[in-house]
């Protein structure tokens, strides 16, 4: 698979007013030509969760994760097909033309996993990196609650877009809804500071547009 230059910017992490949540008749819901068509013009910031990992009740396939994000052999990580899904979504993007600069994940591993084995390059990212609760339950969640919002908002560097691979709250963060293992949503910033919510495109997607 073809490789692009690594580049790379900082995001802020300040808590922005972002756009309201689209209704959900409004939100695209798979890879449709007019989406394809602005992903392939750059602009846009694609938020993934990780790959899909190796069950957590299953016998010796992984243990729980631990404070120590990193450590794989205490971690949750991709099984094959999780690994076999992020390559299908990296030879996608570029069987299509999508390009991409910035590619950040959290530093647990399933999601370095998932951005490597899809885009051959990432960066590790803290502010990516969710429990799981929401800053109503937790208010450790707040600062990467807004930190991501805050990716969210910013422009990617001309004619790409950015990469992030995250966790499942990454879909109520930016208003739509919990976001299955290999699934993204696609946000578009407005350049004001804010961001609106334009789709929620499932892994297979990318590889089998509609």
């Amino acid at each position: 698979m073809h490789r692009r230059t690594f580049l790379s910017t900082c995001a802020a992490v300040t808590l922005l007013t972002a756009a309201p949540p689209l209704r959900a008749q409004d939100l695209i819901m798979s890879l449709t030509p007019d989406l394809l068509g602005a992903l392939q013009g750059g602009g846009h910031n694609i938020f993934f969760r990780h790959g899909i990992t190796l069950r957590e009740d299953a016998p010796n396939e992984g243990n729980a994760d631990t404070p120590r994000a990193g450590d794989c052999a205490l971690e949750r990580n991709l099984s094959q097909l999780g690994i076999d899904q992020m390559r299908g979504v990296g030879d996608a993007f570029y069987r299509l033309a999508i390009p991409y600069g910035i590619v950040r994940a959290s530093p647990t591993c399933r999601c370095v996993d998932s951005a490597w084995w899809a885009f051959g390059r990432v960066e590790r990212d803290r502010n990516l990196l969710l429990n799981g609760d929401t800053p109503e339950g937790d208010a450790s969640q707040a600062r990467p609650w807004a930190a991501i919002r805050a990716m969210g908002a910013t422009p990617p560097l001309p004619l790409t877009n950015s990469i992030f691979v995250s966790h499942s709250r990454l879909g109520e963060i930016f208003g739509s809804e919990v976001i299955m293992e290999g699934e993204a949503v696609v946000v578009r910033p407005d350049g004001l500071g804010g961001w609106t919510l334009l789709a929620h495109v499932r892994a297979d997607q990318w590889v089998s547009p509609t």
